[in-house]
């Protein structure tokens, strides 16, 4: 399957490490948030099948650059997609995750799997 993830890491590079390991182990396209023009990633949205999103939590979510990103795009059809974060407190994922499920569930992406 054809596969990206959106990702932001900042202070440990906790999330980039875990993004570097699946892009290795799987083959799957990474495109860090922090470097890469928002509007040159919303582009890669349209050309993959599963699209991952991950980030750190901020203040209870995802970084805002994810929510910057969906905003860029229109309201799409058959696209999957997968929610990670990395945190201290990751019993909380369905928490921390909501901001995003919903965000995603809005522009019609279907929701096929978390990890915190």
């Amino acid at each position: 399957m054809n596969m990206v993830i959106f990702y932001l890491s900042l202070h440990h590079k906790n999330t980039k490490k875990m993004v570097d390991y699946l892009a290795k182990k799987f083959g799957i396209k990474t495109i860090d948030l922090m470097t890469t023009p928002l509007s040159t990633a919303a582009k890669e949205i349209h050309q993959h099948q599963l699209i991952g999103f991950a980030s750190g939590i901020y203040y209870s979510k995802h970084h805002q650059n994810l929510f910057r990103l969906l905003d860029k795009i229109p309201k799409i059809t058959n696209k999957k997609a997968f929610v990670f974060s990395t945190a201290g407190l990751p019993f909380l994922k369905f928490f921390w995750h909501y901001p995003l499920r919903k965000k995603l569930k809005e522009k019609g992406f279907e929701i096929v799997g978390e990890l915190s």
